[in-house]
């Protein structure tokens, strides 16, 4: 189950990206968040899969049409 959740209903565009990589940079190995939307956060997964790559698990728990619901789970450490 999530730890953390983050729900961007009321974010801007930019500030929905800061809060989602934040949020992820505090996770330890393993931990989840919960990441809620009024819109398909798929944008988001692009960037923070560009940026952190395969440190991370996403799994949608609800997609729309109203909310959307995606699990985040940090799964790999940087060593670099």
């Amino acid at each position: 189950m999530p730890v953390k959740t983050v729900d961007l209903s009321n974010f801007n565009h930019n500030d929905k990206h800061k809060a989602v990589f934040d949020a992820f940079d505090t996770l330890n190995l393993g931990e989840q968040m919960l990441l809620i939307d009024n819109s398909d956060p798929s944008t988001l997964f692009n960037h923070l899969d560009d940026e952190r790559g395969t440190k991370l698990d996403w799994r949608y728990l609800e997609e729309g049409p109203e909310q959307w619901k995606v699990a985040v789970e940090k799964r790999y450490l940087s060593f670099i």
